[in-house]
Formats: structure tokens, sequence, C-alpha cells
């Protein structure tokens, strides 16, 4: 590296170093002791796909926003008020304020889809801790390339400043999700649009936690995302969002764990006309809100609740569609999706 490039850097990481040490307050004392706590809050990171020249795509999250190379990120499609799963993506190379997917085979990203990713509190360490991690990696990533962009620094000073402010009242507050960030082209409301959809994602975790075949029955692309987006094991603090919904009766009538599991051919067959009937009995439905409903019943057989359509409803309301919750004629139609089922099995 030129003696002007390590002049330039320098003076880069100083400019970055006084743009957050604003964040240093009082309450570094409350963020230190974040190794001590049992668990930490899960912060959910919010990016979108731009295509470069060549249809090459990156991500507008980098280093500066604690993604880093191997990190695995979720990516949806917005889609008529409601998103689509597309597949989850390993990250190949991060730099300060952007980063390069390896996109699996046979999936073509857009411009503008959005990126998701979790890191808990105890991953991303005290707001000293990350700032210092973050310095010393563009140290060593700029003497490897040779060169440094000045053109973004100062997204990288207001992501780096984001956290290190925000993370001691994220420590303080104890909660399951603590909180979240976003990248420059990502706007409040556009974060809000994409909770229902994450919503979802943590009822399938659930779903698939109590045995619930996601792939057999509403597709593989489920099942990259939600994996993708699953917390390290460790315990976190607080209540996750979906349960907040789910009524003390279908809590309570969960018997699945002391139950046998079925066999894996009885259940391809029930999911193959769960499908089918969703497509017959939901023709005017989304292809999402038909897979809704085929894993809302799928997941009923296995928890066996005592009030069924109390229970759909419930589900659906901690969905990406909430609305559906309280229509009368969605609600029936699932029901009759199991009926015809149920029939069917029968005999």
């Amino acid at each position: 590296m030129s003696f002007f490039s390590r002049q330039l850097l320098l003076r880069v990481v100083a400019a970055l170093t006084v743009a957050c040490a604003t964040g240093f307050t009082a309450e570094s004392a409350i963020a230190d002791k974040i190794d001590k706590l049992d668990g930490a809050g899960v912060i959910e990171f919010f990016g979108t796909i731009h295509l470069q020249e060549g249809n090459h795509p990156i991500i507008d999250l980098g280093d500066a926003h604690g993604l880093n190379e191997a990190n695995e990120v979720a990516i949806f499609r917005a889609e008529d008020m409601h998103f689509r799963p597309l597949c989850s993506c390993r990250i190949e190379e991060s730099f300060a304020t952007h980063s390069v997917p390896e996109v699996p085979a046979g999936i073509e990203l857009k411009d503008g889809d959005r990126v998701v990713y979790v890191k808990t509190l105890s991953q991303m360490g005290t707001g000293g801790a990350f700032l210092e991690s973050f310095l010393r990696q563009q140290l060593i990533k700029t003497a490897e390339r040779n060169s440094y962009s000045t053109f973004r620094q100062q997204d990288e000073a207001d992501s780096l400043q984001s956290y290190v402010s925000r993370q001691p009242r994220w420590v303080r507050d104890r909660k399951h999700f603590a909180g979240r960030m976003r990248s420059p082209s990502v706007t409040v409301r556009a974060a809000d649009d994409m909770i229902p959809v994450l919503s979802q994602v943590q009822l399938l975790q659930h779903y698939q936690s109590r045995g619930v075949l996601i792939d057999r029955n509403i597709g593989p692309n489920w099942l990259t995302v939600m994996n993708a987006l699953k917390p390290t094991p460790e315990v976190v603090f607080g209540e996750p969002r979906m349960t907040n919904a789910t009524t003390k009766e279908a809590s309570s009538k969960t018997s699945a764990a002391t139950q046998p599991p079925e066999p894996i051919d009885v259940i391809e067959r029930r999911a193959e006309r769960l499908r089918r009937e969703s497509v017959n009995i939901l023709f005017t439905r989304s292809a999402e809100e038909r897979n809704l409903a085929v894993i809302v019943l799928a997941a009923l057989y296995v928890e066996k609740p005592g009030n069924e359509r109390q229970w759909i409803v419930d589900q659906v309301r901690v969905s990406q569609f909430p609305s559906l919750a309280v229509n009368d004629q969605f609600i029936e139609d699932i029901l009759k999706i199991l009926k015809r089922v149920r029939t069917n099995e029968q005999g």
C-alpha cells in the first residue's frame, strides 16, 4: 500500500473514531456487562439488492453493519402487498458498506429485493469492541487490496454510530428482539413492512421445532430463509413476537412431544392433498396465502388443539397476512380443506 493510501486510511479511521465517540456515554458500563448476561437480544438487519454492471448483485450492508464473509442472509421479493422467499445467500466478500453474495444456482436476483439477517448482541459485542473490530478489519483489508474508498465514509460513520449509541439501551431493555438496523436504502416504513413476514418466519421456526416438515409442505425456499434467520443456539431473553398472540387454550393443548411421529410417506401424502385442496378451494388467493393455509393445517395435525377454529385464527394472526384472521371466508375455506383431507384419509 502506498504512503499516500496509508495516510488517507489513517485520516478516515480518525474521522470514524471521532464520529462514533459520542456514543460512549455513562451507559457504557451497562454495555460492558453483556458477557455476564444470560444470552442476548436479537438484532434484525435490513438491506436491499443492487445490480451492478453486468447484473452482478451486491448488498448494501457490510462490515460496518456487522455483515462479514461467510455470514448467511435471507432474501425476499415484494409481491402485491406481501413477500415471497427467494433463497438464502452466503456472503462471499464483505467491504465496509456493502457485500457480495454467493447466489445459488437457478436464482436470479433483482434490484430492490429485500435482504435480512440476524445477529445477537453477544455476537456483535459492546459498542467499543465492535468499533475496534471494524477498524482492525479495514486496516487488514486495505493492506490486502491496496486501496481504500472514502466514497461512502459518512455511511460507515453513521452505521457505526447507530450501533454504538443504541447498544447500551438494547442490553438494558433485555428484549428477545432487541432492535434493528437499516442500510441507507431502507426506510423506516420499508423495514416496518417486513415485520409481518418475519413474524411468519418465526412461526415456521416454531412449527419446525415441533416436527413439522416445512420443505415438504410449502417448499425449500421457506426452509432456507427460516434457517438463515435463526439466531445462534444460545439463550435469548424475552418472548418471541409470534407467541404473544397465541391463546392459553392453544398452548395448553400441544401434545406433540408425547406422540410418536407419523411415517414420512403418510406426511408426504397428506402434504400433497393439502396442497391440492388449497389450489381447488383457494384458487382466487395468492400462492403465499395458499402456502399459509397448507402449513397451518400441517401444524394442526401435530399440535392437535382443542378448539381448531380459534387455533387457526391465532396462527393466521401472526402470519404475514394478519387481516385474514378476521376474514371469516378465509377461515372457513381452511376448515373446508381440513375436512376434505380428513375425509380422504378416513376412506
